[in-house]
């Protein structure tokens, strides 16, 4: 910290005389004016803590000086020496300017005097630490500002590039879809899997697009089930999906929510647009692994008859769902697939972890 600067004022030398050799040995180094002119010079050249001054002199009385002084240098802590008999310079002085303390003649040096100069400079420090963390406070909040600002372009303008490439892809596979079309050596039912296959990967590429990007969240897991029960009310096969959760509800977990969201709903749709005669159970359960709570969730799907009994067809289903769980392990979310001809089961051990007790 730097050294410390006390200015005394007094038009009486012989006061001056004192303090000079009273205060030898403190820690702040003093400064001395006889008047107010002379003590504006010396802050004119030294940055001043604190200015301890007289009332009555003669030319520029202490309540002008320290007006001055309020304006010019509002962080000096101004400090007055009165007199009993000044009663009515001390009213004008409080409202008129910021006194820090008012020390009366004749003082006690030890007792008194030093005690309130050492608390000036305290309350001169204590401001200086203020405004310095104040200073810093303002800067990182603007430097904070700029990361703001940064970040939320760079979201901009992923935001804009995603936008691009959802064009350019449906734009290429409207394309490709029209080129099929003018095959004139393709048959017809060969000419619609790929129509079909192109349609159903458009679709999953721009719904995955649409949840981008996909980030960590905490909710509770009654949000999953809520959403999953309008999802199903909305295209009206809720009597197809049945959907036990053996967690509490309001079991709070952290995880990827918009993704899991997004698999579970393309595996119903995958599954219910391909076959008409067909249930589906979804379960929802916690399993500890390396000490750690996970909600696991397991699929069975049974299939009573075939809307589409096409080999080709079945194995659009199957890529689909392999394309889900590529999906899926980028994300630490590991999806197995059990195929046995009528009844299919998908396990999804998702990265949700939560707090169970």
């Amino acid at each position: 910290m730097n050294e410390r600067k006390v200015l005394f004022v007094d038009d009486e030398v012989k006061v001056l005389n004192s303090l000079r050799r009273g205060l030898i040995g403190e820690e702040y180094k003093c400064f001395f004016a006889k008047s107010s002119e002379e003590a504006l010079k010396v802050m004119e050249e030294h940055r001043i803590s604190v200015i301890v001054t007289d009332m009555k002199m003669p030319g520029m009385n202490g309540l002008q000086l320290l007006k001055i002084v309020e304006e010019k240098y509002p962080d000096t802590v101004k400090i007055v020496l009165t007199g009993y008999a000044q009663l009515p310079q001390i009213l004008a002085t409080i409202n008129q300017v910021d006194v820090f303390k008012f020390i009366t003649k004749p003082w006690k040096l030890e007792d008194e005097f030093t005690h309130i100069i050492r608390q000036a400079i305290d309350y001169y420090n204590l401001k200086e630490e203020r405004k310095l963390l104040k200073e810093r406070l303002e800067k990182r909040n603007a430097l904070y500002q700029n990361i703001l600002k940064s970040t939320e372009d760079k979201l901009e303008n992923i935001r804009d590039d995603l936008k691009n490439v959802k064009i350019i892809n449906g734009k290429t596979l409207n394309f490709i879809t029209e080129k099929i079309e003018d095959l004139e050596w393709l048959d017809p039912s060969d000419k619609q899997i790929f129509k079909t296959i192109i349609n159903e990967l458009m679709d999953l590429f721009n719904n995955y697009i649409n949840i981008l990007p996909n980030s960590q969240e905490s909710f509770k897991l009654g949000k999953l089930l809520d959403n999953l029960h309008n999802y199903l009310a909305s295209q009206k096969i809720e009597e197809k999906v049945k959907i036990t959760c053996k967690v509490d509800l309001s079991t709070r977990v952290t995880g990827s929510y918009k993704l899991i969201y997004f698999i579970l709903i393309r595996l119903m749709k995958n599954v219910i647009n391909r076959y008409e005669e067909t249930s589906i159970e979804v379960y929802l359960d916690k399993k500890i692994i390396e000490n750690f709570n996970r909600i696991i969730i397991k699929m069975n799907i049974a299939i009573n008859g075939n809307k589409e009994t096409s080999s080709s067809d079945n194995k659009i289903f199957r890529n689909i769902n392999q394309i889900l769980k590529q999906i899926a392990e980028r994300k630490n979310c590991n999806m197995e697939f059990m195929d046995e001809g009528k009844n299919i089961m998908i396990e999804i051990l998702t990265d949700f972890n939560c707090d169970i007790r």
